[in-house]
């Protein structure tokens, strides 16, 4: 009778150990200082008849929980359209950024990446700018403040590298960026940016794959580190 119980218990738990073989902890998402560069194209919402530009932009960011983080960051536009109008602006500011999904398990056995987003996050700051406009004397240079505020997604392609994807809407102070003012709103212009982000890690690491971390509780490349019955 004991046998046939620990044969059907064993029969029970199989399932569930090889489930969690194919489940892995993925290190390398809980880092808590990223860097990141994103290049994308703006569309500006003005009075005056404009076209796509360019977008860049370089951040830091530092998290101080899982889901809240604070990111300092400098971008740049060009802005261009109707009349020969054309202009620079560079703007730097902070951001708060708001982890409302962290993906930290799931990887399965060999597996480099996922669909699913490692992270799905708000975020909403404060900036100052500086716009150079031409020709002169038709456009002016001036300065003003700028607001962002969006949504971003971000997927592990290895255990510190990640690409992503952000959209803003960009308000600002001033309604004459292109000399134009109607009195309706403030000139403003959304972006969207491919952005690839290096997470520094919180410990050094070797090897390839994720989850492989030097030190005395090492994690094999393949397999990972703890296991999720998820």
């Amino acid at each position: 009778m004991r046998k046939s119980f620990a044969i059907l218990a064993a029969l029970l738990l199989l399932p569930a150990g090889a489930w969690a073989q194919l489940k892995k902890n993925r290190i390398g998402s809980t880092s808590k200082q990223m860097v990141s560069v994103a290049i994308g194209v703006n569309h500006p919402v003005f009075e005056l008849k404009t076209k796509h530009g360019p977008h860049a932009q370089a951040a830091y960011t530092y998290f101080f929980l899982p889901e809240l983080g604070l990111q300092g960051f400098a971008d740049y536009n060009f802005f261009w359209g109707d009349e020969n109008f054309q202009g620079h602006f560079a703007s730097l500011g902070a951001k708060v950024i708001y982890n409302f999904f962290i993906y930290k398990s799931g990887r399965r056995e060999n597996a480099r990446g996922s669909f699913i987003p490692e992270r799905i996050y708000l975020h909403g700051g404060v900036g100052v700018s500086g716009v150079f406009c031409f020709p002169k004397p038709r456009f002016r240079d001036c300065t003003t403040a700028m607001f962002p505020v969006g949504l971003g997604f971000s997927w592990a392609v290895s255990d510190s590298w990640s690409l992503g994807l952000e959209a803003a809407y960009n308000f600002t102070l001033d309604d004459r960026i292109d000399n134009i003012k109607s009195g309706k709103m403030p000139d403003c212009y959304p972006t969207l940016d491919l952005t690839l982000i290096y997470k520094i890690p919180d410990a050094r690491r070797s090897g390839t794959g994720f989850g492989y971390k030097k030190g005395k509780n090492k994690c094999d490349p393949i397999k990972g580190c703890a296991i999720t019955y998820q």
